[in-house]
């Protein structure tokens, strides 16, 4: 079933059909059919967990199950930590911010932090039906809501797509689907009851009167404490509720991240030793150390342990020089970065607290990559035509430093597309 099937349908029929859906509380198998699209994670990828699994169903299903997540989202009230997924809030900006402060006043104030990072492995694909069935009862989602869930999540099988072919059908008996509109709406509901015991225990980074967070929910857990102990109970806990819930945490994507006072000095450490684990039963629970040398990556922005990350050109230099290397057609490249690339480049300069000129720097650049791969002169007389709407026969390319600065300043999430 594909977009021009929808749009085939009169609106009175769509809605007649989706009705009796949700009359009978389920919808036919044939609509529950998916195709799954491997999408590799590194290349090359040398193994199945080197590949990100991207489920899609009917388009059909897709547009009832996007209806049915809008109506849940509105009847229940996630914890006030989890910033993903949320509707009307800047969760990224917030969490960064969050987490800037928190790296930057031990320094200031000669304060103790320390942090951790959780990873769940396989997220989506291997949380149980009983969890989220647990989840809803908890929220006081009405039974007829939650026996219309559970029947869109039983019954259904996939089949993978790949260079060799089509796999025979596999059934699914468990995760929710990436790709599915309802299936970020699910994974939220479940985390909820341990951000509402990690709400409990308390034991946070203090960043003001009443404002003691110690933990920042978005794609991965954040835990911040005032001490060692706190973060290691509150790991211990976290461990303990994802293991019961059939999650495994990826302890290599995992770090932690320990600054204590110095004795006698009005100043910092950084501990190099691992020392908080997830069991203590198990010593390949013991979580990597994240120093001096290594950068955090935080919902695309990244941080060093006292502070988000200053030098923010090596990472676009190195993205737009992929670009230019790439084997394409010059056209595609341009679409390419106009597309995708600027979009990353304008996210990473709207939240957090980027370094001056860096806007301005990072267009230098992106200058540099489209005369290069147009075959223009380094220096021309006129470089509006990048900027100039593609509708006035320029490239529409965004201006990095005035858009972000407008941003900035006036706190509005523009359209990118309404600039081009």
């Amino acid at each position: 079933m594909t977009v021009d099937h929808l749009r085939s349908l009169k609106p009175v029929e769509l809605q007649i059909l989706l009705n009796i859906w949700l009359f009978y509380r389920d919808v036919l198998e044939r609509f529950k059919q998916c195709r799954t699209v491997l999408i590799p994670k590194s290349v090359p990828a040398k193994g199945p967990a080197d590949y990100r699994p991207i489920t899609i169903a009917s388009v059909f299903y897709r547009l009832f199950t996007k209806i049915v997540s809008s109506r849940l989202n509105w009847s229940v009230e996630l914890n006030h930590r989890q910033k993903g997924f949320i509707k009307k809030v800047d969760g990224c900006g917030e969490n960064i911010f969050i987490l800037n402060a928190a790296l930057t006043l031990p320094r200031s104030q000669h304060r103790e932090l320390s942090l951790a990072t959780l990873d769940v492995a396989k997220a989506f694909d291997t949380i149980s039906h009983h969890s989220i069935r647990r989840a809803l009862l908890r929220e006081g989602v009405s039974e007829s809501s939650i026996q219309l869930i559970t029947n869109l999540l039983s019954n259904s099988f996939t089949v993978i797509e790949n260079s060799s072919g089509i796999s025979a059908p596999i059934p699914l008996r468990r995760g929710v689907k990436q790709g599915d509109p309802m299936s970020p709406s699910l994974f939220s509901l479940v985390i909820d009851e341990l951000l509402d015991d990690l709400d409990a225990r308390g034991g946070g980074f203090t960043l003001g009167p009443n404002v003691q967070p110690n933990c920042l929910a978005f794609a991965d857990d954040l835990l911040l404490s005032d001490s060692k102990a706190g973060l290691q109970s509150n790991l211990l806990a976290c461990y303990r509720y994802f293991t019961a819930r059939s999650l495994v945490l990826n302890v290599q994507k995992c770090c932690s991240l320990r600054l204590y006072k110095v004795p006698r000095c009005r100043t910092v450490g950084l501990s190099m030793e691992p020392q908080f684990y997830l069991d203590p039963a198990q010593p390949d629970t013991v979580l990597p150390v994240f120093t001096a040398a290594d950068f955090l990556k935080y919902v695309g922005v990244e941080f060093n342990p006292f502070g988000r990350r200053r030098d923010q050109l090596t990472g676009p230099r190195a993205l737009l020089d992929r670009v230019c290397k790439a084997e394409l057609r010059p056209q595609q490249k341009i679409q390419l970065i106009r597309s995708l690339v600027l979009p990353r480049f304008l996210y990473t300069l709207t939240v957090g607290n980027p370094v001056s000129r860096a806007a301005a720097q990072i267009d230098a650049l992106v200058l540099q990559a489209v005369k290069r791969i147009l075959h223009l002169p380094v220096s021309t007389q006129c470089n509006d035509f990048i900027f100039l709407p593609k509708r006035h026969g320029g490239l529409g390319f965004t201006c990095l430093q005035d858009t972000a600065d407008f941003i900035q300043r006036f706190g509005c999430p523009v359209r990118l597309q309404a600039l081009f």
